[in-house]
């Protein structure tokens, strides 16, 4: 069992110690931070319990993709 500001990195199980890092009103959902052991850049999507994900993963899916595809595209409006 994890306390409330410790985080478990989805990709290597890491438990990271947040309030080692941050004042405790700054954790928080959006928060984003990174796993000491592996290095992947997480973000909080959940607190009770807590739950990171790959930032990657916690943004809107297809975004970039429609961004993509305006830029390559923009002659067509």
């Amino acid at each position: 069992m994890t306390k409330e500001t410790e985080a478990v990195c989805p990709i290597c199980k890491n438990i990271i110690e947040l309030d080692e890092e941050f004042d405790a009103c700054d954790i928080d959902i959006g928060l984003v931070f990174y796993c000491p052991e592996c290095d992947t850049e997480l973000e909080i999507v959940r607190m009770d319990p807590m739950v990171v994900e790959r930032t990657e993963d916690a943004g809107d899916e297809g975004a970039d993709w429609d961004d993509e595809y305006d830029d390559e595209n923009e002659d067509l409006y």
